[in-house]
């Protein structure tokens, strides 16, 4: 609602009708949804604008606190959500285990997230697990800044979309600003995620045998088993037909 695209009239029509779900009467506007979550929106606070108390002010039939003209732009931001999907099979969800997670910092990075090392991933629930978001003076300094927290990022355990966002940050189509709903397709984005993968695969299987020490401490510990003590054993008496036998015959003998 705040792109320099959206002219003063549509917003001004949209945006009373996106408070009290209006009617838009002669006014020839589409609207695909208007979504009712507090998830997605969360992040706008962390930027010096708290919608939220204006949303429960609206709720109790008070008027907003700020007016359109009071809003202003300040630079640039963009979010990646990442969800514990696997782009290289059709974005399947990957439950699991944490096993590491380190989160990426630095001047205008935030990350929101609910996960940490250790934590488990249920495949019951939504997939997303956290959300990155960049802020910079304009878009090509937003870019950058997520590029970077992107390469920073590791969760290991489970698969994520981390790839497939590095991906398309690297684009130059997407950089230009040119992309649409065929977008991944048309770049061959998932194609290419694919091919990554395979190579650091194949490059991991060649390194292995050229130097199999290297996997060694992957190698799960050799444990031996034995059979369980036998009840003669557990009473200190020799076993029938065991090597003691001979002797246990002789003192019974001689005996």
């Amino acid at each position: 609602m705040h792109s320099p695209e959206i002219s003063d009239r549509t917003r001004g029509v949209a945006l009373p009708m996106a408070v009290v779900l209006g009617v838009f009467g002669g006014h020839r506007f589409y609207v695909g949804k208007i979504g009712t979550g507090l998830l997605m929106l969360g992040t706008l606070g962390g930027f010096g604008l708290w919608w939220l108390y204006d949303v429960i002010l609206v709720a109790a039939g008070e008027p907003l606190s700020l007016s359109q003209g009071e809003i202003t732009l300040q630079g640039w931001a963009i979010e990646c959500r990442v969800n514990a999907e696997d782009p290289t099979a059709n974005f399947a969800p990957s439950p699991g285990v944490v096993t590491r997670y380190h989160e990426p910092g630095g001047p205008g990075i935030r990350v929101d997230s609910g996960i940490a090392q250790g934590s488990t991933v249920q495949a019951f629930y939504d997939p997303l697990v956290a959300k990155v978001i960049a802020h910079g003076r304009n878009r090509a300094d937003a870019i950058a800044r997520m590029s970077r927290a992107l390469r920073e990022f590791a969760i290991e355990g489970i698969a994520t979309v981390l790839p497939l966002h590095r991906r398309i940050l690297q684009d130059d189509a997407f950089r230009k600003g040119e992309f649409a709903t065929s977008f991944l397709e048309d770049r061959g984005i998932p194609a290419a995620i694919v091919a990554e993968r395979d190579a650091e695969v194949s490059a991991l299987a060649a390194a292995l045998a050229a130097r199999p020490s290297l996997a060694a401490h992957l190698r799960p510990p050799t444990v031996l088993m034995s059979r369980s003590p036998s009840r003669w054993v557990a009473a200190g008496r020799p076993q029938p037909g065991g090597d003691h036998a001979p002797a246990h015959r002789a003192r019974r003998t001689r005996a």
